[in-house]
């Protein structure tokens, strides 16, 4: 079936109008939408019968994965918005929607709700329908945030009115209390399991000093949830990017003997065991997080990152595979074609396509990179993305020849 409408087509890192290139065509019983219309700028695109059959994929980019309490579900970011999933595997379902970069997500104790960053503020949601939940306003953050045990508080780095400080942030008033006296930072933080205490690594940085000047190492010490004075337990040989309390020991990602960060275990009470390494291999391990038995982490083996979850009473590893994405409305498949203009030439090009009021979109998979507020991703000649119905904005690039394409 062919549209024979004039319509846009990406040629030359210019736009040249010509008869209906992408097409609209029916295969087995599925309609798939090309592009349709470049009004004003913006390209529009049509409802769809149903979505095209997606493959299974291994590694999608997920980034910053939390275990719900129980175990059974996975949150994670990924291209700016909070998903969820199932820990085995399935269709990943989007809870944020809005105009803004999400990160960091956290279960609350219930697991009912769902904590985050949205460009630098934390936000609160329901963990089933994403819709938004009674929060303090403009509460700036950075970094993860978790809740405490009784639901009613959430540690993070909050900001005081001067700086950024390790603090509880008072969900009924929207008051931060500094954990550390003096008020500190401390982005690498964990809470133990039964609530009572907080670690946290620092590094030997010196501010005004270049990274490192004064040794890899990373000390790591233990306060009250209460605060009090830190008790500093082992130094570790290199630096900590994250941890997570697991009973008597921290796991904690650290790049100590080689290239790639992986995951150790660390004890932390009376036990003179040295630290175990728990991950090997040609990959970078990060984003750890356990409940429920359940050890989950990142691992880029396969280029963009995938969830790994490991059984921690039998050590058995699995990939969570992703078999859809469910945006939350009708969704379509967006194909763009890059052509050289006059030459008709194939090209390839670093593509930002986001939606006017809404998300940025790449094709799963993808090695997106964000770059200010703008994520895109790179293409050759074709790409084919599964995108919400919904106005796009699409910039292409090739290099400095060429003129950046709008649409």
């Amino acid at each position: 079936m062919r549209d024979q409408r004039s319509h846009k087509r990406l040629t030359g890192f210019g736009w040249h109008n010509a008869n209906m290139d992408v097409k609209a065509k029916f295969t087995k019983g599925v309609f798939y939408l090309g592009i349709v219309a470049a009004i004003g700028g913006v390209l529009g695109l049509a409802s769809v019968i149903a979505p095209p059959a997606a493959p299974a994929w291994r590694s999608i980019g997920a980034i910053q994965p939390r275990l719900s309490p129980d175990g059974a579900s996975i949150v994670f970011s990924y291209q700016g918005a909070i998903w969820r999933i199932p820990r085995e595997g399935g269709v990943m379902r989007r809870l944020t929607t809005q105009a803004r970069w999400d990160s960091d997500p956290s279960w609350s104790p219930d697991g009912r709700q769902i904590a985050y960053l949205s460009s630098g503020f934390a936000a609160l949601i329901d963990a089933e329908t994403g819709a938004p939940a009674p929060f303090p306003d403009r509460i700036r953050a950075r970094g993860p945030i978790r809740f405490h045990r009784d639901g009613k508080k959430m540690l993070g780095e909050f900001y005081t009115g001067t700086s950024f400080v390790l603090a509880w942030l008072d969900l009924a008033s929207g008051n931060a209390k500094p954990v550390l006296d003096p008020p500190a930072t401390a982005s690498r933080f964990a809470l133990s399991d039964d609530g009572s205490e907080i670690a946290y690594a620092t590094h030997r940085d010196v501010a005004g000093e270049q990274s490192g000047n004064d040794g890899p190492q990373a000390d790591v010490w233990i306060v009250s949830v209460d605060g009090g004075v830190p008790k500093k337990i082992l130094r570790f040989p290199s630096r900590i990017f994250d941890l997570a309390w697991n009973g008597p020991s921290l796991i904690v990602v650290s790049d100590v003997g080689g290239a790639h960060n992986d995951l150790w275990e660390i004890p932390i009470r009376s036990d003179p065991t040295p630290p175990r390494k728990l991950t090997f291999g040609q990959a970078d391990e990060d984003a750890p997080s356990l409940a429920g038995g359940w050890l989950l982490y990142t691992d880029n083996r396969e280029g963009p990152t995938a969830l790994v979850t490991r059984n921690l009473a039998t050590g058995d590893e699995r990939l969570v595979t992703v078999t859809g994405l469910d945006f939350g409305k009708p969704t379509g498949t967006l194909i763009l074609e890059f052509l050289e203009m006059g030459t008709g030439r194939p090209l390839s090009a670093r593509v930002a396509l986001q939606e006017e009021g809404g998300k940025p979109v790449a094709p799963p998979g993808s090695l997106y990179r964000l770059h200010g507020e703008q994520m895109d991703f790179f293409a050759e000649r074709v790409a084919e993305i599964a995108v919400p119905a919904g106005n796009y904005h699409v910039h292409a690039y090739h290099g400095f020849e060429y003129r950046m394409a709008h649409l």
